[in-house]
């Protein structure tokens, strides 16, 4: 009788749960796969510490600035301690720039262990995206405001220009300028250029190696699942199954009384609509997806039509138990209240209502008939082996000895039925403890730091923020 209790809450349970696990899984592999592409693409940008300098530039985009903003950066950090990194990239595919840049912060350590006074330049070239990353340590010396006038001012102009190589030296030197005075003025910080933007100009390479990785990039997922008519269609299979669960509930509680009605409905068949609703979502998260690289939007709404769908099941659930009901005789029939309904029913339903494992609703007719009707309450208890009453749990458990990592324990429960004091006590084996090692989840923590390069193990604090030219 235990199981088929437990079996009915597991189904009750996998039936409400199921489109959001649903959900979250599909949520879950797409982040996995995005954390892997992400892995796979920070392992292509070569680290500069490797040969000495600071400006990571694989397609050679300001080659002629890059001996001087490595002479620059090498000066600010002897003088300060604080570490620029520049990193100009083709492309990163369709990952999120401001994720990228705090990935390789993080990958490579910029900025000193403890200080995290690091400062990452990222310039995307495809996305014309310009991303200033800063660390905790840099709050007070370059606040976002002031990393929003060097990209604004400085770096959208030249870039617009295509006067790459100049507009990376313009922002550097802006940046060692906030810096080495944090109390600098907008017109100190920003009015101070050696040259203007487009007086020279550099021509953005066309490397088969970048090309080859955003090609296979766009025509993997992309084109195979991310199109305009995809979010359409899941949308039209999800009023398709919403209309068919609706035609097949209304075929199953057709000449049904209210009574029969609720059970059916609170047996489970009104969450099968549940299931209309993942296309849906589905649809939102691909539309989002395709359009801003991102997939938390959706997840809201989800939320709240679940939280809608059950309101409203509860509101159905409430209409039919308060549905007019008609005698056998003919006659309409009255509801009692709670006070009444007790000389209807046995002591042994009345113990389960008092421990709301069940509720009954007594309904009788002008000629005397009475009607029980029975619900499920919301404290579900076991059927009593000796009464058959649904009044038996465990109220009592305690450990007689407990489990180790060298020998299993040993514990005693006690059940009890309320209405009739049948009591069982049973003692249960508790599974020996595994022993488990500190050692991965410590190594794992470090990885974060300075792994990968010599920088001097900074960490992201998350500020600077992005522009687009």
């Amino acid at each position: 009788m235990r199981g088929a209790t437990f079996l009915s809450r597991f189904r009750t349970l996998v039936l409400t749960v199921a489109p959001s696990l649903a959900l979250l899984a599909l949520l879950g592999a797409s982040s996995a796969s995005r954390a892997n592409e992400l892995a796979d693409r920070l392992a292509t940008v070569p680290n500069p510490r490797a040969e000495g300098g600071w400006v990571a530039d694989p397609a050679n985009v300001i080659g002629r600035r890059k001996a001087a903003l490595n002479a620059l950066i090498a000066d600010v950090e002897r003088e300060t301690s604080a570490e620029i990194a520049v990193v100009v990239l083709p492309t990163i595919g369709e990952l999120v720039p401001k994720d990228f840049a705090v990935a390789l912060v993080e990958k490579w350590g910029v900025g000193k262990a403890g200080k995290d006074n690091g400062v990452l330049l990222l310039h995307v070239l495809d996305q014309r995206r310009i991303e200033i990353e800063t660390g905790y340590g840099m709050e007070a010396d370059l606040p976002d405001v002031k990393c929003l006038w060097i990209r604004e001012e400085i770096g959208v102009p030249f870039f617009r220009a295509n006067s790459f190589a100049d507009g990376h030296y313009e922002m550097v030197r802006a940046l060692a300028r906030g810096i080495r005075n944090p109390a600098i003025s907008h017109e100190a910080l920003i009015d101070v250029w050696e040259t203007q933007p487009g007086k020279t100009k550099d021509a953005v390479p066309s490397s088969p190696k970048y090309d080859e990785i955003a090609l296979q990039h766009v025509s993997a997922p992309k084109r195979a699942f991310y199109n305009r008519w995809t979010p359409l269609v899941l949308l039209a299979i999800g009023a398709l199954v919403y209309f068919l669960i609706r035609i097949f509930v209304g075929a199953r509680s057709r000449d049904k009384s209210p009574y029969e009605k609720y059970q059916l409905f609170d047996g489970g068949l009104s969450r099968l609509q549940y299931l209309a609703s993942l296309p849906a979502a589905a649809a939102a998260y691909v539309f989002e997806f395709a359009h801003t690289e991102t997939w938390f939007a959706p997840v809201p709404a989800f939320l709240a039509v679940l939280f809608a769908t059950r309101k409203r099941r509860s509101k159905i659930l409430s209409s039919l138990r308060s549905a007019p009901r008609t005698c056998h005789c003919g006659q309409s029939m009255r509801k009692l209240d709670e006070g009444e309904d007790d000389a209807h029913i046995d002591k042994g339903h009345i113990a389960e209502e008092s421990i709301r494992s069940m509720d009954y609703d007594v309904w009788v007719c002008s000629n005397g008939h009475s009607k029980v009707e029975a619900y499920k309450g919301t404290a579900p208890a076991s059927p009593c082996p000796k009464c058959q009453y649904k009044t038996y749990r465990e109220t009592s458990s305690r450990t007689l000895t407990a489990a180790t990592t060298s020998s299993t324990g040993l514990r005693e429960t006690t059940h009890t039925c309320a209405h009739c004091k049948h009591q069982k006590v049973e003692k249960h084996t508790i599974p020996q403890v595994s022993s488990s090692s500190g050692s991965s989840g410590s190594s794992g923590g470090g990885s974060s730091g300075s792994s990968g390069g010599s920088f001097g193990g900074g960490r992201s604090g998350g500020g600077g923020g992005g522009s687009s030219y």
